[in-house]
Formats: structure tokens, C-alpha cells, sequence
């Protein structure tokens, strides 16, 4: 009888390495091929269980910088930069927040924030152009330019930007990890991500004040691969932040901030997120661009 457990046993556990083996090659795999990196298989099992993924880049970047801790959030940066590091924390704290304000609570896995001392240093590491802020949710990093150092920009000025910047990546973390908690693997469009984080990054009293109307806009349906979103960013024509941030802040000024989850549950069950915006509140494109244009009309 033991004997027949025993194999019982080991047969069970012989599936159990299979399995693991089999899951590990196929993570691996796939890391390398969507992040163009190489890594380790068990690297890649530790990517997978702590959803951060530490580059040799990044540890020998932060092992330069100073460190403080906020919350679940590790503070990189310069020496020059001390004083604005009561500041950071404080912006955290409200980018915190609002996002629980928004979309209620939401696992906090390890964040980085780097203060990158100068432009030729953020583009060294980050290898983006044309932004002082990003949010790598692989990495989970922000990245963040408070103006170039070498210019010794006003302290104020500095300021502001790290208030943008914080509520704006903070924000893309904050939604992230909601959408993995509600189990929502359906593709979320780049206008909705951005236009989440750029409502939170300009305050609700604030959003779509002292602005003149939308006169002309990009059809959604045009803003919601990254590609798309990419090249209408650099070609400028309209402002494709402000228009999906409107976008957002008319959704939740009209029906209510807990249609943001609303909509997000609905793509689980949706052929499209243009389905689920219209199953969540009536809307399609094509009237929620109508909307958008009315005051202006």
C-alpha cells in the first residue's frame, strides 16, 4: 500500500515538474520575443512572481543614485536633487489617492521612481525622445526629467513638472494593475489609458477649464494601437492627450467615476472596446466624438 502511494506520489510530482518546466520555457520565450531582451529561465520565473523585471541597465543606474522610500514607491536620485524629494513623496501620496478615488483598490507591487539628472542621461536609459516623463509597467519604473539639471531651472518650475509627470505615470501604474486584478485581458486602447492619466494629472475641479472648446478631433478608432498613438503624438496636428483626457472626463462628469471599472469589466465580454463603451453607457464612437464637439458647435 505505502508503495502504491509512494508512486502515486512521485508520478504526481513528476507532472507537477513537467508542468513546471513546460510553463517556464514558454514564459521565457515569450519575454524574450515581446521585451527584445535575453534573460535567464529562472530570471524569467522571477520576472513572472514579481511582476518587475530589474535590467543590469537599471540596477547599475540606481546603484549610483541615493534612495528614499515612500510607500511602495523606491525615490532614485542625484544629490543636486534633495530638495525636491519631500515634494515627490507629497505628489505621490495625492497621485495615491486620486487613483483609489477613481477606481478603488489596487495591489501595489514595488515601484521605482528615477529622477534623471539630465537629458542625455534619461535618453541613454530610456531611449525616448521628445517626453521627461514615462511608465514602463514591465519595469515598473517611472522615469522622470524635472527639466535638464544643467540649466538649473527655477525650483518652482521643476516642481510643477514632477507634479504632471507623477500624477500622470503613477496613474498608467494605478490602471494597470486594476485591469490584471479584474482579470481583463482584452487589449485596452491607448486614447482610454492616456486619457485616464492625463484626467488625473489635471484636477477634476480643474479638467476642461479655462480651455477653449474642441473644434476638430482624431476618430478613437484611430488612437487606439500604440502605433497610431506614436505617430499622432510627434505629428502634432491635435492634441490627442487633451481630446481623449475630455474623452474621460465627460464619461465620468455624465454617468459617474465607477463607469471607468464599468467599461473595463464590459471588455471581458465585448467583441471590441468600442462594444463595451456602448454596452456601458450608449455611446459609440461616433457619438462620443459628437459629444466631445458639441460645445464648440
Amino acid at each position: 500500500m505505502n508503495r502504491i502511494i509512494g508512486r502515486i506520489i512521485g508520478s504526481v510530482l513528476s507532472l507537477c515538474l513537467i508542468a513546471l518546466i513546460y510553463f517556464t520555457v514558454n514564459i521565457h520565450d515569450m519575454l524574450e520575443s515581446r521585451h527584445d531582451i535575453e534573460i535567464g529561465y529562472v530570471e524569467a520565473l522571477r520576472v513572472v512572481m514579481s511582476r518587475n523585471y530589474d535590467s543590469k541597465e537599471e540596477l547599475l543606474l540606481k546603484n549610483q543614485l541615493l534612495q528614499e522610500k515612500a510607500r511602495h514607491v523606491h525615490i532614485y536620485y542625484s544629490p543636486e536633487q534633495q530638495s525636491l524629494i519631500p515634494y515627490t513623496s507629497e505628489i505621490l501620496d495625492k497621485a495615491h489617492t486620486e487613483n483609489r478615488r477613481l477606481i478603488g483598490e489596487y495591489p501595489a507591487p514595488p515601484l521605482d521612481l528615477i529622477l534623471f539628472q539630465d537629458s542625455e542621461q534619461f535618453y541613454d536609459y530610456s531611449q525616448i525622445r521628445n517626453t521627461n516623463g514615462y511608465y514602463s509597467d514591465f519595469d515598473k519604473v517611472i522615469g522622470i526629467l524635472p527639466i535638464d539639471m544643467r540649466t538649473n531651472s527655477p525650483a518652482n518650475t521643476q516642481k510643477e513638472l514632477i507634479n504632471y509627470i507623477i500624477m500622470h505615470e503613477y496613474s498608467h501604474y494605478a490602471l494597470l494593475q486594476k485591469i490584471q486584478t479584474l482579470g481583463v485581458q482584452e487589449y485596452i486602447p491607448e486614447w482610454f489609458l492616456e486619457g485616464y492619466a492625463e484626467y488625473i494629472s489635471f484636477q477634476p475641479a480643474e479638467a476642461g477649464a479655462h480651455r477653449n472648446p474642441l473644434d476638430h478631433l482624431i476618430p478613437f478608432e484611430n488612437l487606439e494601437k500604440s502605433e497610431q498613438w506614436k505617430h499622432l503624438r510627434t505629428a502634432g496636428a491635435v492634441d490627442i492627450y487633451r481630446q481623449s483626457e475630455e474623452a474621460i472626463a465627460y464619461i465620468i462628469n455624465e454617468y459617474g467615476k465607477d463607469f471607468i471599472i464599468d467599461i473595463l469589466k464590459q471588455t471581458r465580454q465585448s467583441e471590441s472596446f468600442e462594444e463595451a463603451i456602448q454596452q456601458a453607457t450608449g455611446l459609440d464612437y461616433d457619438e462620443l466624438e459628437a459629444r466631445l464637439l458639441a460645445p464648440a458647435q
